[in-house]
């Protein structure tokens, strides 16, 4: 998938609600990148990652007809050209970040090393960075490449961290067992660089620093008593 993404631009009116706007579909030029629904999730969040929101991806596959919708836009480029080296790796941390061990949908914050030159959608507010003070890890490496790169670089918090994070369902900058592919790699068979500093950023002779991003949760105490709290009350939690 390191060539062009897409053929055939048209734009689409939506109905949403009762206003119609419009979406611009491209139709996706492999179809076999959709062949299985590995795949299919694989695309749902590259897309997700690398078009801004408007811009849509088709698919027809055994008659039925996919669309992937895209929101961040960190590499609106590959519609018409290959990735770059630069967006190959944005795009691998973006997938990196948000892959969780148990398939549950968690909502991160993420956020760019240099918050000057990130993009828009991964520019904070106050708001959000109050909301989401906790430093999980950063995420890094490509995937576009014949021998994948994926690393995790752990955040400081040195005090109850592996039963912080497996409270919130977040577990792939945690150590895997040594049955299930450590010592040094994560949960999630990422390779572990230790804890995020500037010198964990450059593996390999490559310096990441520019397109790693960290991820950044609520308060995990916080959390833990209101996840508590609503338990007691019956109450049941979306994903």
């Amino acid at each position: 998938m390191r060539a062009c993404l897409l053929f055939a631009a048209a734009v689409f009116g939506l109905l949403s609600g009762s206003v119609w706007s419009e979406v611009i579909r491209y139709q996706l030029r492999d179809e076999q990148e959709a062949s299985s629904e590995a795949s299919r999730e694989r695309l749902k969040y590259l897309v997700d990652c690398a078009l801004p929101e408007g811009v849509a991806v088709s698919v027809s596959h055994n008659g039925t007809v996919y669309q992937f919708d895209g929101a961040m836009g960190l590499a609106p480029g590959w519609l018409t050209r290959g990735l770059t080296v630069e967006e190959q790796q944005l795009l691998t941390t973006c997938l990196l970040a948000r892959t969780n061990f148990f398939g549950k949908r968690v909502l991160l914050s993420l956020r760019a090393n240099d918050d000057v030159t990130a993009p828009a959608a991964l520019q904070v507010s106050a708001q959000e960075a109050l909301d989401n003070p906790y430093f999980e890890a950063a995420f890094f490496g490509n995937i576009f490449i014949d021998n994948p790169q994926l690393f995790v670089c752990a955040g400081p918090d040195a005090g109850a961290r592996e039963k912080k994070l497996e409270a919130m369902r977040r577990v792939c900058s945690l150590p895997a067992p040594a049955e299930a592919g450590g010592p040094g790699h994560s949960r999630c068979s990422f390779l572990l660089v230790g804890v995020c500093s500037a010198n964990t950023y450059k593996q390999n002779g490559i310096d990441y620093t520019r397109q790693a991003l960290k991820v950044y949760l609520p308060d995990p105490d916080l959390a833990a008593a209101e996840f508590t709290g609503a338990a007691a009350a019956g109450a049941q939690t979306h994903h």
